[in-house]
């Protein structure tokens, strides 16, 4: 408020400096005229310029009132921005009235001395966006759920709130499970007005929470939604909600081999718990024939012409998309570009042991040390016996024989830091296996370690001692905090992403050399981990994090490679490996 009535009072200073200078220049003219004709024109001249303009709609920001889903938001007028040339001078006006619940807020870095206002700035508003509504559309066993399951995990990592309201989880606990074949006929009215029940109440419950939630921004309608009239149904319940947009995704299956596989994983759900298997299946399909009796594919003609679609077939392999502008909508359709369900294997590892990871300093682009290197060549060998390099060479020559397209490949992904790319040294040195491996490699700044700014370089013990302050900062909010000119996690995760959206699309093994807090937020998205957990996973040095990604989840097996492991013991408890994690580069 001080800043205020001082940014005040120098413009009513100007304004009357301005008007004596005019009246010494123009003695002759009375103050009359000069009021009439000059100051106009002197206002005119003072109002704010569209840069200003521009400014000023990037200092919105939106937050609730503590204890209420009330909000306010806090902007600068128009005014305040004269001669403003950075935002940092922006005097800031809080202004209180009612805001529509369709406006998204983000998470953003926070730096320590604003973290007395981090409440404040959490919420990070994109002024008339709509919140989505995304309806899976498509028959049983079509790869829905799976689609949901990789949708959720990317949302998230970007920030948003998403969430899977699932009408078959919602049967069972409201109904039961085990309802056979015959509940799902369409000829059976009163199965059907459950079913139709079910549905809406499931459908309510995701509007309630997008509603009602300042933190929601995605709600996944995960049910068949096989007919034209149903479709039409949710779209006039969702016309009645202000703030709220409408997409439907249907996805087509006709790989058999796809669905024989997606088939075995209905069998397993609660619906045929302690059921013969030959029967199980028979049901199952009698319920799917059932439905695709009334199936009725998405048209450009429903909803007058104006509903937003994206049809994906085979989990991948063909997409069409009609009216899906829009900031979420475009997010899900661009993920969807990028996803496929074959199953890979990615390899994550931290460089070896720095000489700054030997003296406990932070950050830095050090060399590596003589047990560095040893774990470098430890490195190799183990991707050797991956790959099937330690197979008889003449099945490698027979391989290579074969066209270039049929040729095994793999990716290898460094930062561009020198303890990474000396990590991966050893396995550049053999130009044989680098040329009929079909190795591919990529060194990026991208992947480069978090910034800890005017404390790189900083030991533990001389920062807790010298910015106690920064420490507690960070302890209470790891995630969020920014280091003075370095980095947050939200700052990498927003770096690395187009990293991960090429490895996302990759089919090939890929093995990726880089930093500890890096490769966390990798393991964060890959395995599906919220933002707020990343900053704490384990990813211990001298060790490989091998993942393997199916249809159905990421397993992620540790593959110690120090001093005193077995060779290639392969480890699934994270607990039991911590103790590895003693040397670290990235900020306590």
């Amino acid at each position: 408020m001080a800043r205020l009535w001082l940014a005040r009072a120098r413009r009513l200073a100007l304004d009357v400096i301005v008007l004596w200078l005019l009246r010494l220049a123009s003695r002759r003219l009375p103050w009359s005229y000069l009021l009439r004709h000059i100051w106009p024109f002197y206002q005119r001249v003072r109002a704010p310029t569209s840069e200003g303009l521009a400014m000023a709609e990037e200092q919105f920001v939106i937050a609730p009132r503590s204890g209420t889903n009330e909000h306010k938001i806090i902007c600068p007028k128009p005014a305040d921005f004269l001669r403003i040339k950075s935002a940092d001078k922006l005097p800031n006006l809080t202004l209180d009235f009612p805001v529509e619940q369709g406006t998204l807020s983000r998470q953003v870095s926070v730096c320590s001395e604003d973290a007395a206002d981090a409440d404040l700035l959490r919420q990070h508003a994109r002024i008339g966006d709509h919140k989505l509504v995304l309806v899976l559309v498509g028959l049983p066993a079509r790869g829905k759920s799976c689609i949901t399951r990789h949708l959720q995990r990317y949302l998230s990592f970007d920030g948003f709130g998403v969430r899977v309201f699932n009408v078959g989880d919602h049967r069972r606990k409201v109904l039961g499970a085990g309802q056979g074949a015959e509940f799902f006929d369409p000829a059976n009215k009163a199965g059907q007005a459950l079913r139709q029940q079910v549905a809406f109440a499931c459908f309510e419950e995701l509007l309630g929470w997008l509603t009602s939630n300042a933190d929601a921004h995605v709600g996944i309608f995960d049910a068949t939604n096989t007919t034209e009239e149903r479709r039409a149904a949710l779209l006039r319940r969702c016309k009645n909600v202000a703030g709220i947009r409408v997409a439907f995704l249907e996805s087509i299956c006709t790989d058999q081999a796809v669905l024989q596989k997606n088939y075995e994983m209905k069998l397993k759900n609660n619906d045929y718990k302690d059921w013969d298997p030959d029967a199980a299946r028979k049901d199952f399909m009698e319920r799917a024939e059932k439905y695709e009796a009334q199936y009725e594919t998405i048209e450009e003609t429903e909803d007058g012409g104006q509903i937003s679609f994206m049809k994906i077939l085979n989990c991948g392999a063909k997409t069409v998309q009609r009216h899906c502008e829009g900031f979420l909508v475009s997010k899900v359709g661009g993920y969807l570009l990028n996803m496929h369900i074959q199953e890979r294997v990615i390899y994550l590892s931290r460089h070896g042991e720095s000489t700054d990871n030997a003296a406990g300093k932070l950050g830095g682009d050090s060399l590596l040390t003589k047990a560095g290197m040893e774990y470098a060549n430890r490195l190799r060998d183990f991707m050797w016996s991956r790959l099937g390099w330690d197979k008889p060479s003449s099945l490698w020559d027979m391989l290579c024989q074969e066209d270039e397209e049929k040729r095994p490949g793999w990716l290898l992904v460094t930062s561009q830091m020198r303890r990474s790319r000396m990590t991966a040294r050893p396995l550049l040195a053999d130009a044989d296996f680098v040329a009929k491996s079909g190795m591919r490699r990529v060194h990026t700044a991208l992947l480069n370690e978090i910034s800890a700014g005017i404390y790189d370089g900083y030991s533990v013990a001389r920062l807790q001692k010298e910015a106690p302050d920064e420490c507690e900062a960070r302890r209470r909010n790891k995630l969020q905090y920014r280091y003075p000119k370095g980095e947050s996690y939200l700052d990498v995760a927003q770096r690395i992403r187009p990293v991960l959206m090429e490895i996302e699309q990759e089919r090939r093994p890929v093995l990726m050399i880089a930093h500890q807090a890096v490769l966390r937020l990798v393991l964060a998205f890959f395995h599906g981990t919220c933002l707020e957990e990343a900053p704490d996973l384990v990813v211990p040095l001298h060790t490989v994090l091998q993942l393997t990604i199916t249809a159905h989840g990421c397993n992620v097996e540790f593959v110690p490679l120090g001093f005193g492991s077995d060779r290639f013991r392969s480890c699934e408890d994270m607990s039991a490996l911590g103790a590895l994690d003693s040397n670290t580069t990235s900020p306590p």
